[in-house]
């Protein structure tokens, strides 16, 4: 390890500091983006994403465009810089 660390020092519930760097993200597959439904609240006239669950989308064209730009993309992991400054 870069840090200095051993599998002895680094253990599960172990507490260190780190800054999120990135965010490794995954767009949905094809077929499962076209089955998506986005669901429209009746009370607020609002559009909800079926796959962030974001319920603030004005136009179901904006949540269609948030779902095919990645936005709405799973999330795989995140890119940590630790506290020595190692990333």
């Amino acid at each position: 390890m870069l840090t200095g660390e051993t599998a002895e020092s680094l253990y599960e519930g172990r507490l260190f500091t780190c800054t999120v760097v990135g965010i490794v993200r995954r767009k949905p597959p094809r077929e499962v983006l076209e089955r998506a439904n986005p669901v429209q609240d009746n009370h607020s006239r609002l559009w909800k994403c079926p796959f962030c669950l974001k319920n603030d989308f004005r136009d179901i064209g904006l949540v269609r465009r948030g779902v095919w730009s990645c936005a709405c993309a799973c999330v795989l992991g995140w890119f940590l810089c630790v506290s020595r400054g190692v990333c």
